[in-house]
This record gives structure tokens, C-alpha cells and sequence, in this order.
């Protein structure tokens, strides 16, 4: 589920990725199985000009955030990098909200996101 700005484009042959995000998009995915708990997310993203943050919220897009990541400022959106950041307590299924936050247009782009013990994790 994609509010806001924020889309799915192709990033090359068999890849897609989130872009044209910008300050109160969401992107939602239902269904994702913690297991029995994971403590941390890394995240591959591409930064841009200003700085900005990804929420990570259970459930309902606006629940509390069970994790942040923070996205430096000072790229072009065309250099990938992976940032990490600690997750509470999370196992079972549940819904997984993505709340991006920062100020400007074309924030960054999100590649892809892994969760783990801590980071940075295996893939989930």
C-alpha cells in the first residue's frame, strides 16, 4: 500500500524500488513474520540533498514507531548505502508501516529493507 507521492520504479533488469518520496509518504506491507523476535533492520537506500528518516510502525501507519532510520543529507540519490538502527521487541505476523520524514521532495530512494537479530541482519 503506497500513500503520498511515493511509487514503485524499475531500478534495472529485475529490480524495483521506491522513489519520488517525499515528507509524510507511506509505504505499507501486510503479512511480514517476525519469527520468534528481531532486534535490528538495515535498510539500502539511496540518499538525497537534505536529510531525512524512516518510521518503522506495526499495524497501523500511525502507531508508535518500533524503529528509526536515519538518513543522512548531502547525496544525489544515485549512491546506494546500507543504515542500520535497533528494533523493539517485535515477533509474530503483523502489518509493516514504512513513514518517511524530512523536509524537500525526492527525499531518498528505499532499495530494500532486512531485519535481524541486530544490525545488520540476515534476510527476512
Amino acid at each position: 500500500l503506497l500513500y503520498g507521492n511515493v511509487r514503485i520504479q524499475g531500478s534495472g533488469p529485475d529490480r524495483e524500488e521506491l522513489g519520488g518520496i517525499r515528507r509524510g509518504d507511506c509505504a505499507g506491507y501486510k503479512y511480514v513474520d517476525f519469527g520468534t523476535g528481531v532486534g535490528g533492520v538495515t535498510v539500502r537506500v539511496a540518499p538525497g540533498v537534505e536529510p531525512g528518516r524512516i518510521e518503522l510502525a506495526l499495524d497501523q501507519m500511525w502507531s508508535p514507531a518500533v524503529a528509526t532510520v536515519e538518513v543522512p543529507g548531502g547525496g544525489d540519490g544515485t549512491a546506494w548505502t546500507e543504515l542500520a538502527a535497533k528494533v523493539k521487541a517485535v515477533r509474530g505476523v503483523h502489518a509493516l508501516w514504512l513513514r518517511f520524514r524530512g523536509s524537500g521532495e525526492d527525499l531518498f530512494r528505499v532499495d530494500s529493507f532486512r531485519f535481524g537479530d541486530g544490525p545488520p541482519g540476515p534476510d527476512r
